[in-house]
């Protein structure tokens, strides 16, 4: 039976090799080269046309041309199976771009067996299969060109993406290195490229929302503090009985509390100069103790430094005006401290109020006692 026509490729003969040997892996072929010659085999199935062995076997030999090199698929007892082997080689290897188009008889004829066991060559210019086939060894003396390969869809879209979509160009561009490794096509560059410019706009634009954020966060002024101490969370009042500085500022220059003055719920729990009491009448507050805030007067100690401050000052006086230490009694505090938009206008005090968890009371809560 008549060998297989010879597949023209535009892929140096080593390549065409490598290529070649891949195609018959993927249809179940066993691939051993020696030299320029591949020795294929496998089982032999009962569709296969003429198997009467085991094994079916072929040989397919690659040899260089101008341009290129082409592949013959030579009979060694099953021509029907090396004949379906190459088209369906040079269907896949076609879609990949690698087979040449025309020029047919420019490939040299494969040699018969008789005719590769009785000609002698030398070593230096051929190789002899262990089956008998011979081929030339020596490259081809004429200049050859391989055909550029393709580029890469996945590499160009990784390097556009590098720029519009920088998550999207690290992705696609690793994506791709992965695809160049398997089709040896061109654009290794391009996803190189994706990866770099798409990592470095990720981290520019990671850094540039964290700098954002924090200036806003540093930017908005916040309103007086007016906090419960931990101990007392369960005492804490609701957010519109807590205590605020009233228009005129309760922790500003303009209103300045006394130890020993009273204060009436008011609206929103403001504290100020119009909800000052006398202390005989109803009323939810009590100041018991007033001091500045430690560290420089030009500058703003930091809510976290005012806060421990006020906390550990309040606490420490509260025994000295209700007679008992503020972890044994019944009563509870509020505070009121400068913040950074208040320090500016001269704001550096403490106020240090008693309450009563259990409502407004019409008594000075000094020596207490409870």
């Amino acid at each position: 039976m008549a060998d297989a026509a010879p597949l023209l490729l535009n892929v140096p003969a080593d390549r065409a090799r490598e290529v070649v040997a891949t195609t018959l892996s993927e249809q179940g072929f066993d691939v051993r080269q020696r030299g320029g010659i591949l020795e294929v085999e496998r089982d032999a199935h009962p569709v296969d046309a003429g198997a009467v062995a085991s094994r079916v076997t072929f040989l397919v030999r690659i040899d260089a041309t101008a341009g290129g090199s082409v592949a013959h698929f030579g009979e060694a007892g099953g021509s029907a199976v090396a004949t379906a082997a190459a088209r369906v080689a040079r269907a896949r290897l076609a879609e990949r771009g690698l087979v040449a188009e025309g020029a047919t008889d420019a490939a040299p004829p494969l040699p018969s067996e008789d005719a590769a066991t009785t000609d002698e060559l030398s070593p230096a210019h051929s190789i002899v299969s262990a089956s008998g086939y011979t081929s030339t060894g020596g490259a081809s003396t004429s200049s050859s060109r391989v055909a550029d390969s393709p580029f890469s869809v996945v590499a160009v879209l990784a390097f556009v993406l590098g720029f519009v979509a920088p998550v999207g160009g690290v992705v696609a561009g690793v994506f791709a290195l992965g695809i160049l490794r398997r089709t040896r096509e061109r654009g290794r560059g391009l996803a190189v490229a994706g990866i770099a410019v798409g990592g470095a706009l990720t981290v520019l634009m990671g850094v540039v929302v964290i700098a954002s954020v924090s200036w806003l966060l540093g930017a908005t002024p916040s309103a007086s503090t007016v906090t419960l101490p931990s101990q007392s969370a369960a005492s804490t009042p609701p957010p519109s009985e807590a205590p605020t500085p009233s228009p005129s500022g309760a922790s500003a220059p303009a209103f300045e509390p006394q130890v020993g003055q009273c204060f009436a719920q008011r609206g929103r729990g403001e504290v100020g100069d119009a909800s000052l009491v006398d202390c005989a009448t109803p009323h939810t507050y009590e100041l018991y103790a007033r001091f500045p805030v430690a560290g420089e007067a030009d500058v703003f100690p930091g809510d976290e430094e005012v806060a421990h401050s006020a906390e550990a000052g309040c606490v420490e006086a509260f025994a000295g005006f209700v007679g008992r230490a503020y972890d044994r009694s019944a009563l509870d505090y509020v505070y009121l401290s400068p913040t950074r938009k208040t320090w500016a206008i001269g704001d550096r005090s403490v106020s240090c109020l008693v309450t009563d968890p259990a409502g407004p009371v019409t008594a000075t809560l000094r020596d207490a006692a409870r």
